[in-house]
């Protein structure tokens, strides 16, 4: 409830709208209002007297304020209500946390070392201490909060293309560093390991390069960076030699579809695509996200009907329509039970193999049908199709609701 009515105090007029809608829903209702209220009132007046922390107060204050104006607290004398609140006592000094068991460094020295590598004068302190950048490289030994992880792989990407590093190769070149950099700490927060990170890296930033800065950036520098950006966020040891080849040979034989300078049209002459790389590879989710209107499903029928130009013979797409999920609402058989309903004759895959490879835990494959919410009776659609399409080998990929395959 803190959250929302904080939500509700919010610059963007869009969340603004969404906390009050949420809270009319909710808890609109005086009944429940009224008995929402004290816990709410009691835990702003806690936070109104924390000992340490200024923003906790300063919210407090703006809540209660908010509250007294719509009427919840004070009844009609809301300025006395505010006049009789007791008084903030003075802040503590806050110490410095202590270490992490494992022997990482504290929050505080994170930020500090944050701080301290994006300031002017840091190259010269952490010449003379060396303490600064080894810190928070040992936090990264483990998995870390995504905010660390965009840190320390924008920090391995500038160990090896510092800003200016592209601007000799023309208009665009260090725009496209920037962007490189940015899209580096986006994967870095998607990995689970340094191997995957190496491999999903390195073909991204070549192809980037490859088309703004070939005469500065080599395949070499481009493999050097990835390896950057991967020990720098998972630790120097969490990615070797072998990894690395054994990376480069499966990213060469993981990809299923992959269309140079595609060009996309719809809707009479509307322009979707241009000189676009369009790749899918094996075992891999993909999600296409834009507004209403902008083509989304338009792409997504043209690679049902295979319209795609340059797009291999053998590779096949299936529709999975969201049709069936309102009858599915009813159904009391099990889960598994309604895949192996569906069970084709001669398939390569088991329903417990298919039901599995969408998510499907052990102990929901047997709850009702009628249970599951919606996204769950949709991996039950796509385990399904799958096992419909496994009289071949088959690899397949999840659209939102579409799936590709390879026969």
């Amino acid at each position: 409830m803190v959250i929302l009515e904080t939500f509700k105090l919010d610059p963007n007029a869009q969340v603004e709208r969404q906390a009050k809608h949420i809270c009319r829903t909710c808890g609109g209702q005086p009944k429940v209002t009224k008995e929402v209220m004290p816990a709410l009132e009691e835990t702003l007046l806690r936070m109104r007297q924390h000992k340490r922390c200024a923003m906790k107060r300063k919210t407090a204050e703006a809540l209660l304020a908010s509250l007294v104006a719509e009427g919840e607290l004070g009844g009609s004398n809301g300025a006395g209500y505010l006049a009789a609140l007791p008084e903030v006592p003075e802040l503590e000094a806050v110490e410095d946390a202590p270490c992490r068991k494992s022997g990482g460094p504290s929050n505080l020295e994170l930020l500090l070392a944050r701080n301290n590598s994006s300031s002017a004068g840091a190259d010269s302190s952490q010449e003379a201490t060396g303490e600064a950048e080894e810190a928070p490289a040992a936090v990264m030994t483990g998995a870390a909060v995504s905010e660390d992880r965009e840190f320390f792989a924008k920090k391995g990407f500038r160990a090896v293309f510092p800003e200016g590093s592209w601007e000799a190769a023309g208009k665009g070149a260090e725009a496209a560093r920037a962007f490189c950099e940015i899209m580096s700490a986006s994967v870095a927060v998607e990995s689970l390991s340094a191997r995957g990170l190496f491999g999903e890296l390195k073909p991204k930033v070549e192809i980037v390069a490859q088309q703004y800065a070939p005469t500065v950036v080599t395949k070499d520098l481009v493999a050097k960076l990835a390896r950057s950006v991967a020990r720098s966020v998972f630790g120097e040891a969490s990615l070797s030699e072998a990894d690395e080849l054994e990376e480069e040979a499966a990213e060469a034989t993981d990809v299923l579809l992959r269309v140079e300078d595609l060009m996309l049209m719809y809707g009479g002459g509307h322009l979707l695509l241009k000189d676009t790389l369009l790749e899918l590879r094996k075992n891999r989710r993909y999600g296409v996200v834009g507004h209403n209107g902008c083509g989304k499903t338009t792409l997504m029928k043209e690679l049902q009907a295979g319209r795609v130009a340059g797009m291999p013979e053998n590779i096949k797409c299936v529709h999975v329509s969201d049709a069936d999920l309102g009858n599915m609402k009813v159904l009391e058989m099990t889960s598994i039970a309604f895949v192996k309903r569906d069970m084709p004759e001669g398939s390569l895959l088991s329903a417990e193999e298919a039901i599995a490879r969408v998510g499907f835990p052990p102990e929901m494959q047997e709850k009702p049908v009628a249970d599951l919410s919606g996204g769950w009776r949709m991996r039950l659609l796509l385990a399904c199709v799958m096992m419909k399409q496994a009289k071949s080998s088959c690899y397949t990929f999840s659209f939102a609701r579409w799936a590709l395959m390879r026969a």
